[in-house]
């Protein structure tokens, strides 16, 4: 019986970064990938993803960033379809709130700001935004060179509402209340400074069955810098043998 498995990744990031995980878990799973290029409101993103695993009885969920709250707005309400979930680099707040550990640094002034920049120079700053994405050892390691080469030849080109909107979503959804009746696992780089690693610590610590995993030296997109490690945890993760 073929496996499913749904990836929702996170803001201006298309399916390039995924490629290497992905041709190790494909041999396994049917991956639906879903990004957010056509999404022009707030609640899109949700029915983006239910429209497309509509026809799916059963299937594991990973989401990343972004699109780990998305997963857990998923999860709330088709739990009893998910036979795992899995967050990378996940928050239930985006934005800083001095009365929550969960939060990111960011604040909604900042984001407020990034939606200005980026109706007046779109690439400048995207490419701020993704030197973020890297902990020091890995630009060191020319990570973050190869994922702006790369991103110039496989790269989504999303609109401007599009990325706007998924702005307005980070700025305005708070999930802290959110009921988890899963087990999840999370996986989070130490050196993550667009979603700290405190932001698992809070959900570990509100959803007390979920499995935290912390990635040393390692930034926010710890499933680009360090493919091979994600896939073993996911492996483990999942106790399936034969991957």
């Amino acid at each position: 019986m073929t496996r499913h498995m749904v990836v929702l990744t996170g803001w201006a990031v298309g399916k390039f970064p995924w490629k290497t995980l992905f041709s190790l878990l494909e041999k396994h799973f049917e991956i639906t990938f879903v990004d957010w290029e056509d999404i022009f409101s707030i609640d899109g993103f949700k029915k983006k993803v239910l429209h497309l695993i509509d026809d799916k009885k059963n299937f594991s969920l990973m989401g990343w960033s972004l699109g780990a709250m998305v997963a857990l707005e998923i999860a709330k309400v088709l739990f009893e379809r998910i036979d795992n979930l899995i967050l990378i680099s996940g928050t239930l707040k985006f934005v800083n709130d001095k009365d929550s550990l969960c939060t990111t640094l960011l604040s909604k002034d900042t984001i407020d700001k990034m939606i200005y920049m980026l109706k007046s120079d779109k690439d400048s700053t995207l490419n701020k935004f993704y030197k973020n994405f890297f902990s020091k050892s890995e630009k060191t390691d020319g990570h973050y060179e190869r994922f702006i080469d790369e991103m110039r030849l496989f790269g989504s080109y999303y609109n401007i509402n599009s990325l706007v909107c998924g702005l307005e979503y980070l700025k305005t959804m708070d999930l802290r209340e959110i009921p988890l009746p899963l087990s999840p696992l999370l996986i989070h780089g130490d050196s993550d400074i667009i979603c700290p690693y405190k932001s698992s610590e809070y959900i570990k610590e509100k959803y007390k069955n979920s499995n935290l995993i912390k990635l040393q030296n390692t930034g926010h997109i710890p499933f680009y810098t360090h493919p091979h490690r994600c896939y073993e945890i996911i492996k483990k993760y999942l106790e399936v043998e034969s991957l």
